[in-house]
């Protein structure tokens, strides 16, 4: 079959990677769980892979007075998204740098940073941006994300994980 008629179906056999029963993927339980993963976490917080963002909420304001319509769409695809992935089993997006199903909005929520012309920023904020930026990316590429991810114990003998707990 081409087309699955199931809008949650998402190709994955979630009883091969949940290890407890019954497999579900989209918990609304898990949202406060979930948030605080994509927003505040060390590894994989939004607003530190994209640093950026921060000025764009300094000029949300003055975004929303100059184009209410697109200000609220954006707050809508952020919330949507956020809520969304929050509520999915894996917020992190497992093996991963950063918020990983987060990217494709990131664009959309940089506009409100275009209000301001690049000239009218504070030197310090551009500068702590693109040094926070970089450092993350430098320290994200110069050592394997799977070194957080290794269990060290052989499953198939029988070994309990706590990487679920």
């Amino acid at each position: 079959m081409l087309f699955r008629s199931d809008p949650f179906d998402f190709g994955y056999d979630a009883a091969e990677t949940i290890p407890q029963m019954p497999a579900q993927t989209i918990r609304p339980a898990d949202v406060p769980r979930g948030l605080v993963l994509l927003l505040l976490s060390p590894g994989k917080s939004l607003l530190l892979w994209a640093p950026a963002l921060l000025l764009a909420c300094a000029s949300l304001r003055a975004f929303w007075k100059r184009e209410p319509g697109i200000a609220a769409a954006l707050l809508a695809a952020a919330a949507a998204g956020l809520l969304f992935y929050a509520a999915y089993l894996f917020p992190e997006a497992g093996y991963s740098h950063g918020p990983r199903q987060l990217v494709p909005i990131v664009p959309l929520l940089l506009l409100p940073a275009v209000v301001r012309p690049l000239g009218s920023w504070p030197r310090a904020a551009l500068i702590g941006c693109a040094a926070a930026g970089f450092v993350i990316a430098l320290a994200a590429t110069s050592i394997s994300f799977l070194e957080d991810q290794g269990l060290g114990q052989d499953l198939g003998a029988g070994a309990r994980t706590e990487y679920y707990e």
